[in-house]
């Protein structure tokens, strides 16, 4: 202040600037100056300029009547942002262009809003689709339109192609929020498999679909194999029946064998029966997982390599007259042991009919061998089963950064985005029934990566893209491919990549700076007191083809 007058604002509580002549000014107050009209853009988040107060004296900017200001700024390039992670615009007065002065105020936490997904990128898990096993698995990754995988959950996912039975089990909440990454499975309506009338397998072209409002905002097709069913069997002549998958399963995938008999027109009361199973291949899930119409008694003998089941039933008031020619006797439950060896296990079961006995006590039937049923859709005295294990079947990539502002000719550091790839591997049953679908890999697994448009943009070193000293130009779309063991390759993952294309410095007085007329520095007397003003630099940038019409503030960079 001047002549003792009201001193300039401080911060709230402290002095106000000493009057030229007089007393020292009142304490200072921010009552009344409000934080400003902070206008969020478009998509580098800016490190702001401190506001500068307009003024019409030859010292430091004053507040003159009236008391109350609005100041406005644009902040933009926020897509270089992971959607959701929280941070603030504060504003402040006084201090240096990137560091102190009295803060104003700020926004609050605040978080860049996820976009819906307009890019869907599909595997398939199940390589082929059998009619005993008719579950079709598919996994897929999904983009916003700057490519970043953090997109707007969808409200829904659908499956399209093809005949479904039930519905879907596509959750939307199991989809990651970092990757992007989700599981889709449906259950094959029989009709399909029906309609295999000719060759061995059939295709399909099924499509899935990210939901938002009800429209399809984001689809990828995938081509799924349908294999034509294994013709059922049945035996012409009294006998015991056991039936195998006609499938191939995976280490540790449970399976049902169904035990039959054809009793040859006499009366079935009790029947003994042993079953041998390759306990390198195969394992018995237990006593508890047997149904049978009969009252059983069941009993294991483990050995290595093969161990057996022996069973005794005997009729119950509804079984004891039984006649037919295929009478079902039990189902047990086995699975494909963990350390099994992929391939076909020609030799994994066999068996023996001990004795069918009528209800007057007589064995019509004894010491037979038993037939078995499998894949091959014919009778043998051995069953075998196939075995699949969960191979890589696909890679979905994603980008750490979708958007990258080189701005290492300004800060010296480069900036950096790496293309991490998770494995896809065979599944051939629902996610929901507990059984082994391979593990998936998550994190950078890439055995390699090329990429496409870099030239004079980044280099690529592995599968991470620097852009920095000795680049030239920017670009709209680098594509990264990745590679795993040298079989697979992911789609492309792109990476936006922004080059200053021109830089500007201004001075915030126009130039025009004074000596402060009466004023002394805070040394002592005598010191000479002179204006200062703020540098700003901004820069603007492009990404051919693309360009950003506004300049951004890179001043404190």
């Amino acid at each position: 202040g001047t002549s003792g007058t009201s001193g300039s604002v401080g911060t709230s509580g402290s002095s106000g600037s000493s009057g030229t002549s007089g007393s020292s000014g009142s304490s200072g107050s921010t009552t009344g100056i409000p934080t400003g009209d902070c206008t969020v853009c478009s998509s580098i988040v800016e490190n702001g300029l401190v506001l500068r107060l307009a003024s019409t004296s030859a010292g430091f900017p004053a507040v003159s009547a009236p008391a109350r200001f609005n100041a406005s700024r644009t902040f933009r390039t926020f897509s270089m942002l992971t959607p959701g992670t929280p941070t603030m615009i504060s504003a402040s007065v006084g201090g240096g262009p990137c560091a102190g002065g009295l803060v104003l105020g700020s926004t609050g936490g605040f978080t860049t809003a996820a976009l819906k997904a307009v890019t869907i990128n599909a595997v398939v898990r199940t390589t082929v689709v059998y009619a005993d096993q008719p579950v079709l698995s598919v996994a897929f990754s999904l983009r916003d339109v700057d490519g970043r995988p953090r997109v707007l959950r969808p409200e829904a996912l659908t499956v399209t192609g093809l005949t479904t039975a039930g519905t879907p089990n596509c959750n939307v909440n199991n989809i990651d929020a970092a990757s992007g990454i989700g599981f889709c499975d449906v259950v094959v309506a029989a009709s399909e498999f029906a309609a295999v009338v000719s060759g061995s397998t059939a295709t399909r072209t099924v499509t899935v679909s990210a939901m938002y409002g009800g429209v399809a905002s984001a689809s990828g097709s995938v081509s799924a194999t349908l294999a034509r069913p294994v013709a059922t069997v049945r035996l012409a002549s009294a006998g015991l029946l056991v039936s195998l998958p006609t499938s191939p399963r995976l280490p540790s995938q449970p399976f049902t064998v169904s035990v039959t008999g054809h009793t040859g027109g006499n009366e079935l009361s009790n029947f003994q029966l042993t079953i041998f199973f390759d306990s390198s291949v195969v394992t018995y899930s237990g006593d508890s997982f047997v149904k049978s119409p009969y009252t059983l008694q069941l009993g294991v003998t483990n050995g290595s390599p093969r161990s057996y089941l022996s069973v005794i039933g005997a009729a119950t008031a509804s079984t004891a007259t039984t006649v037919g020619d295929n009478v079902t006797l039990l189902t047990a439950q086995f699975a494909i042991a963990s350390g099994a060896a992929a391939g076909t296990a020609a030799t994994a079961f066999s068996g023996t009919l001990v004795s069918f006995t009528d209800i007057s006590n007589r064995n019509f039937l004894q010491v037979v061998p038993a037939n078995f049923a499998d894949a091959r859709g014919i009778l043998d005295t051995n069953g075998q089963v196939e075995v699949w294990l969960a191979d890589a079947v696909g890679l979905l990539g994603y980008a750490t950064s979708a958007e990258l502002f080189n701005t290492q000719p300004l800060n010296g550091a480069p900036a950096t985005a790496t293309v991490n790839v998770r494995v896809v591997r065979r599944s051939q049953c629902l996610s929901t029934s507990g059984c082994q679908t391979g593990s998936d890999n998550s994190g950078n697994v890439a055995s390699g990566c090329t990429a496409s448009g870099a030239g004079g943009v980044g280099t690529l070193s592995g599968c991470t893209l620097s852009v920095g000293g000795g680049t030239s130009s920017g670009a709209q779309a680098v594509a990264i491919t990745a590679a795993f063991n040298g079989t697979l390759t992911a789609a492309p993952v792109t990476v936006r990549v922004w080059h200053a294309a021109s830089v500007s410095v201004s001075v915030a007085s126009g130039g025009r700076l004074q000596r402060i007329g009466g004023a002394s520095g805070q040394s002592g007397c005598g010191v000479p007191l002179y204006q200062a003003a703020a540098v700003a630099v901004t820069a603007t940038f492009e990404a051919p083809p693309l360009s950003q019409s506004a300049a951004v503030d890179v001043t404190c960079l």
